[in-house]
């Protein structure tokens, strides 16, 4: 013999015509099935349905209060309580009422004025994403001190790094490849993500900042994220962004600027092939050396563009410190032989 139980659950807890506890229990409907009469009797199994979802009656005087029942729903709430939401009021164009009086009677009363402080300059800096509370912060640090930028020309290996390496007056920046001679530096720029991609080890054990372009997709706390703005151009306020002109060295040469330093010192910015070799850590696994020296004649235009473009005030800033930059556009610039200019920087310091 087996015994089923089949229990159907009904709320009535909204109803008007509650007088006892008895409507509050379950109603339990037995049905026994006989097998086979030999067969001894089973326990009891009670088979455990969900509770009913019944459609509400279109007579209102037959389930005046009846409710629907939702798994998720704890409190239910009468369907006959339920009020259609209001229409939302337009609000009108213009000054408000108030503010209107008080500037006909020529009253310079501020109606309305938010105490929030400006979204735009207060948003949560995330790693990777361009941020303005980001960029700000390296606005005027530089102010009395010296940036050292080292790119990947040949002529980086005929210069000794060593003397200037945690001098108190100097920092530097490594441009693309970190050079070892004064790695771990304060700033590293590069904004090519293959650059990430060649120094993963590096990049995840540095504590310096990193200054890219989106085009790097790797994130870190670290970073600040300038957009790339198309076209030729100087970006003085790199909150609008930077022109890179196809080199990371000129797009850093715009945040040296924002930063303030005094003099920037540029190493590296060849631009030519020194000794049959295009980079001073040797072959680039990304692009020959035969490609590679199509591009010199792109990046000079955006050095160009600057060297007759940008008042003397702000060239006279940088120094290109190569000789073997063939370009007309570094005698715009300050310019002295890598070979001699740590010790004039040096000299100026002192």
């Amino acid at each position: 013999m087996i015994h089923r139980l089949r229990v159907t659950w009904q709320s009535r807890q909204s109803s008007t015509n509650i007088k006892t506890r008895a409507q509050f229990t379950p109603k339990v409907n037995v049905v026994r099935k006989v097998q086979n009469k030999t067969t001894q009797a089973a326990p009891l199994q009670i088979q455990a349905l969900r509770p009913a979802i019944r459609p509400l009656s279109a007579n209102p005087q037959r389930n005046p209060q009846r409710i629907e029942v939702h798994r998720t729903n704890v409190n239910p709430i009468p369907r006959a309580i339920v009020k259609p939401l209001a229409n939302q009021a337009k609000v009108p164009l213009g000054p408000s009422p108030i503010k209107k009086k008080a500037l006909e009677r020529g009253n310079p009363l501020h109606v309305g004025v938010s105490s929030k402080p400006n979204i735009r300059q207060t948003v949560s800096a995330k790693s990777g994403n361009v941020s303005d509370v980001k960029i700000t912060s390296l606005r005027g640090i530089g102010a009395g001190r010296i940036l050292i930028m080292i790119a990947a020309g040949p002529s980086v290996n005929e210069v000794d790094f060593i003397q200037i390496k945690n001098h108190p007056q100097i920092d530097i920046m490594c441009i693309n490849q970190p050079n070892q001679q004064v790695w771990p530096t304060k700033y590293w720029s590069f904004c090519d993500h293959t650059q990430y991609r060649r120094n993963v080890s590096i990049w995840e054990a540095y504590q310096g900042v990193t200054i890219n372009s989106p085009n790097v997709k790797a994130k870190r706390s670290k970073q600040i994220m300038i957009k790339n703005r198309p076209g030729k151009g100087f970006c003085l306020d790199i909150v609008h962004g930077y022109h890179v002109g196809r080199s990371s060295t000129y797009a850093s040469m715009q945040v040296a600027y924002y930063m303030n330093y005094d003099r920037v010192y540029l190493f590296g910015v060849d631009m030519c092939a020194v000794g049959g070799k295009m980079h001073y850590y040797g072959q680039n696994p990304d692009v020959s050396n035969e490609v590679r020296q199509t591009r010199f004649a792109a990046e000079a235009e955006s050095y160009t563009w600057a060297s007759k473009n940008l008042p003397e005030e702000i060239r006279k800033r940088f120094w290109f410190c190569s000789s073997y930059n063939p370009w007309d556009f570094v005698n715009c610039f300050n310019k002295l032989d890598h070979k001699i200019a740590i010790d004039e920087i040096l000299k100026t310091i002192s």
